[in-house]
């Protein structure tokens, strides 16, 4: 109801045949006025009316290639100096878009990446763990299967006593890991040379690389600080993030089990056009049967080459990789 309220606001017409009521969600979502943020379809919240009517104010008004903010100050139904650090505020998340669109497009990246996670038993610690790396990603835009990417870093793992059965408590190992040919390939030191399918996009999903260098929408958008050639946007994902969410991944497996987010936020630092820097951070609280166990996770990345800089070498041995075990898959 309320997506077909602004889709007439932007000059749509259910009864011209431009969108139906019953699929306003989406056409609203084909011409970029519903997202994953701003709207729930399960629980809409006032909260949802507000991040929507942003969106639609920095929405195209149908026809023309000028958003709704800008119709209304023309028709002079709001001040124009009112208007004015709205405007700019789209302007400048439309500048940080397209260098996330940008970097998104380049096809040979190299970046430094570090990721961690602490996970409690209530006030239990069960692990710290940390995995420095070096990632290089050649893609084949055409297709994304045939892409190349390598990357190589350091597992390091402290884990509670009580789930080393006896076993070490502390564990460094080296890592590298491969992707061509839809094949994914983990070189994983004494305990063997694995390989399995894979798709590409399941890899950089697995890595958060997709959303390193992904977009955002308006209403995610907390700050944005500008400096000289350079813009720093802070966002927050909690409302992307949920029982919903892990519910659909797991397919269904969550009966009984409470899934929250807090303080998923991200901060990404695009120069020249390009996105630079990005870091994700957030703790996911999962309750099952009165207990809860919190994973507080940090994602770190920084671009350091693109385009010919980039070199990616894949070991002469992948041939001999054996198949993951299925009880490891």
């Amino acid at each position: 109801m309320y997506t077909t309220f602004l889709l007439r606001a932007l000059g749509y017409s259910d009864a011209k045949g431009d969108f139906t009521y019953a699929k306003a969600l989406d056409f609203g979502e084909q011409v970029g006025l519903v997202d994953d943020i701003n709207c729930s379809t399960k629980n809409f919240l006032r909260d949802n009316v507000v991040a929507m009517s942003l969106t639609a104010l920095d929405t195209d008004v149908k026809g023309s290639d000028s958003i709704l903010l800008d119709k209304l100050v023309a028709d002079g139904a709001v001040d124009k100096t009112k208007a004015a650090s709205l405007g700019a505020f789209f302007a400048d998340a439309d500048a940080f878009n397209t260098a996330a669109e940008n970097t998104s497009a380049e096809s040979k990246m190299a970046m430094d990446m570090n990721i961690k996670a602490s996970v409690k038993l209530g006030t239990t610690k069960l692990l710290d763990m940390s995995m420095p790396m070096t990632v290089k990603t050649d893609m084949n835009l055409k297709d994304l299967d045939k892409s190349v990417m390598a990357f190589g870093g350091k597992l390091n793992m402290t884990i509670d006593p009580s789930l080393a059965n006896g076993g070490d408590t502390s564990i460094s190992q080296d890592i590298n890991y491969y992707f061509t040919n839809g094949t994914y390939y983990m070189d994983m030191g004494a305990q063997g040379k694995y390989k399995m399918a894979m798709s590409f996009d399941d890899v950089l999903n697995g890595m958060e690389i997709s959303a390193m260098n992904s977009s955002v929408p308006v209403s995610a958008i907390e700050s944005i600080t500008k400096g000289s050639g350079s813009m720093t946007v802070k966002y927050n994902m909690n409302s992307v993030f949920g029982s919903d969410l892990f519910d659909e991944l797991l397919g269904g497996m969550l009966d009984g089990v409470s899934i929250k987010t807090r303080d998923m936020n991200v901060t990404a630092k695009a120069v020249n056009g390009m996105l630079t820097d990005t870091a994700i951070s957030g703790t996911v609280d999962i309750t099952a049967e009165g207990e809860t166990i919190s994973a507080t996770l940090n994602a770190a990345a920084k671009v350091t080459a693109t385009g010919d800089a980039v070199k990616i070498t894949l070991p002469t041995d992948l041939d001999s990789y054996v198949d993951l075990p299925t009880e490891i898959n």
